[in-house]
């Protein structure tokens, strides 16, 4: 479950939706930079493990869609052990680094979380060309995370699978009670990406958080 691997004598792989999250997310920046009117950005990537699965496949993706616009760089790139504090020191190097930085990427939303705060330490959130606020990119689901989309904090937010672990039990006791038809490869849907108001990206619907909250936790109890 969660990762990729060729061992040929894995039975089942259950996938996230890693590529989704990755392509989503570079279809909404050059969405946001085309309605600023230019598709030129300074791009920082704040990443999960080294060859993990969910940087590795998310960041490819990502990479993927700003690779047909030139005029966007990636002025740095940084890796942590899923770790908060080495997210915010990654943060924090980039920002003494660029003068100028229109964007920071999460491979994972702790990323994109520490960044919020080491740029807003530093007095720099609203240090893009004419005043405008960095564009901050969050991948995953903690309440944090959609919390900052609500409140104007993030841009975005592309999710992590709902319920994969669960898709995970219930195929390996179904290995386990001898079902031998499983597939090898069990792929989760996409999801629609989060924004504040639930944009229209491109032509895709996207969610608002109080619907994600919704779809993910289920209607309020009265």
């Amino acid at each position: 479950v969660d990762r990729m691997t060729g061992l040929e004598e894995t039975t089942s792989r259950i996938t996230g939706n890693f590529p989704a999250n990755g392509a989503q997310s570079g279809m909404y920046l050059i969405w946001k930079l085309a309605q600023e009117g230019s598709l030129s950005a300074n791009v920082v990537l704040l990443r999960k493990p080294l060859g993990s699965t969910a940087d590795a496949i998310r960041t490819g993706h990502f990479l993927k869609v700003l690779s047909y616009f030139p005029d966007i760089d990636i002025v740095a790139s940084h890796h942590d052990h899923d770790n908060t504090a080495e997210a915010y020191a990654n943060a924090q190097v980039a920002l003494e680094e660029n003068p100028v930085i229109d964007v920071f990427f999460g491979t994972g939303d702790h990323e994109a979380i520490a960044a919020y705060s080491a740029a807003e330490e530093v007095n720099r959130l609203n240090s893009r060309d004419g005043g405008k606020k960095i564009i901050f990119l969050s991948i995953d689901d903690s309440k944090t995370a959609i919390t900052n989309v609500k409140n104007g904090k993030f841009e975005l937010n592309t999710h992590y699978t709902p319920l994969v672990a669960d898709i995970g039990m219930r195929t390996l006791i179904n290995i386990v009670t001898g079902d031998k038809d499983m597939p090898h490869d069990i792929i989760t849907p996409n999801i629609p990406m989060v924004t504040q108001n639930g944009d229209v990206i491109f032509g895709i619907q996207s969610q608002t958080p109080d619907q994600w909250y919704e779809y993910t936790f289920g209607p309020p109890l009265d």
